[in-house]
């Protein structure tokens, strides 16, 4: 932060490096959608949760609209709209509820024999995760 006659600028580079820059990024998507409960932002991720297309319709306006008075701009080739399934944070969701990604399941069934402590942290690790789902 520059200091110059007791006036003070906002900062040229992120300070403290970017150690606080997802936290900070995080707090700001959650300012910007603090009144919606079925807008859940996750970083640079957002679902909507909607029983309805029409409720899914105004839901998307919504997020739209707040995403244009932030000037927050949608990369369009990793947008997914209006679907009935979506994968989201390793998960699979749907009106059928949480389900583990395919690929997790996978990666437990291809997981090679553990020889090491570390490998059979790992294996417990990701069984361990999976767990909840049974």
């Amino acid at each position: 932060m520059r200091r110059c006659n007791m006036m003070f600028n906002r900062c040229l580079v992120w300070p403290f490096a970017l150690n606080s820059a997802p936290e900070e990024f995080q707090k700001a998507m959650d300012e910007i959608y603090e009144e919606d409960e079925d807008i859940n932002p996750y970083f640079d991720d957002i679902a909507l949760g909607s029983s309805t297309v029409e409720e899914h319709c105004r839901s998307l306006r919504r997020t739209l609209l707040k995403a244009r008075n932030a000037n927050l701009k949608f990369n369009e080739l990793k947008t997914q709209l209006s679907q009935t399934s979506a994968n989201y944070l390793g998960h699979v969701l749907s009106d059928e509820g949480i389900k583990p990604d395919p690929k997790k399941i996978r990666a437990i069934e291809q997981f090679a024999t553990p020889n090491c402590k570390e490998d059979l942290q790992r294996f417990l690790g990701m069984v361990t995760y999976l767990a909840k789902f049974t």
